[in-house]
């Protein structure tokens, strides 16, 4: 059904290297990877600038404090592709300057 699992080690937190992942993945000759995930995750990209693009969904209502990218890269590290409204939601497009 072309699905691949690979089996990668973790440290003594359980938390995977993601430098590794993406490594194995390219090797793998998998060069797109889409990544939603939990707060921990997308943190980790984030911090290590392991991005190219960053697409931010944003709701009209707020719940809790939610993740302050901005906070870990400066606004001034990303070019602002595009905004469009989805609905109520707000789709924002950001690509890392290099």
């Amino acid at each position: 059904k072309g699905i691949r699992v690979f089996e990668m080690d973790s440290d003594l937190e359980m938390r995977l290297e993601l430098q590794f992942i993406l490594t194995a993945l390219h090797k793998n000759k998998i060069n797109s990877v889409f990544v939603e995930g939990g707060a921990q995750i997308f943190s980790g990209f984030i911090e290590k600038k392991l991005f190219d693009e960053l697409i931010i969904l944003e709701a009209p209502i707020k719940i809790g404090e939610g993740i302050k990218v901005f906070d870990t890269i400066p606004l001034e590290q990303l070019k602002l592709i595009s905004i469009e409204q989805l609905g109520t939601d707000e789709k924002i497009v950001y690509r890392k300057i290099d």
